[in-house]
């Protein structure tokens, strides 16, 4: 629907970001002089999103209710991921689980050699760490022979 607006949301992070333009923006709407929503967007609004808005001025509560509608799937990861990898990421979700699909990314360093993933009420740990309690509960046979 808000094609361009989806361009700028990668994460939970970007979303948040943006609903806080949009109530800047909101709140500017019938102002004048330096509160100006003209103003608002000069000053108080990054570069990238301020002709977005400009355009979106009239339906800013319905892109609100947009961003806020989008589905989230929670990574936790043991790393704090730059944001080249937060966009491959992205590119494949919206690939694979769809475009209104976004990362609410977590970081634990308790995470070992994987992640742990929560969407659509399920929840899958992925990591390594889940593999090393059950050795320690299950007792290290399995691993000793695997190793000799």
């Amino acid at each position: 629907m808000y094609s361009d607006v989806r361009e700028l949301v990668r994460s939970k992070e970007d979303v948040d970001v943006l609903l806080g333009e949009i109530d800047m923006l909101s709140a500017s709407i019938y102002k004048s002089g330096k509160d100006s929503f003209e103003q608002t967007l000069k000053t108080k609004v990054r570069q990238g999103t301020a002709g977005l808005w400009e355009k979106y001025k009239d339906q800013l509560p319905k892109v609100r209710e947009w961003l806020q509608g989008l589905r989230v799937l929670k990574l936790t990861v043991a790393w704090k991921p730059n944001g080249e990898t937060v966009e491959e990421w992205d590119k494949w979700v919206r690939q694979n689980v769809g475009e209104d699909v976004i990362l609410e990314i977590r970081v634990d360093a308790s995470v070992v050699a994987g992640a742990i993933v929560e969407f659509g009420g399920k929840y899958e740990d992925l990591s390594a760490k889940l593999g090393w309690e059950k050795w320690e509960k299950e007792g290290y046979e399995g691993l000793h022979s695997l190793l000799k």
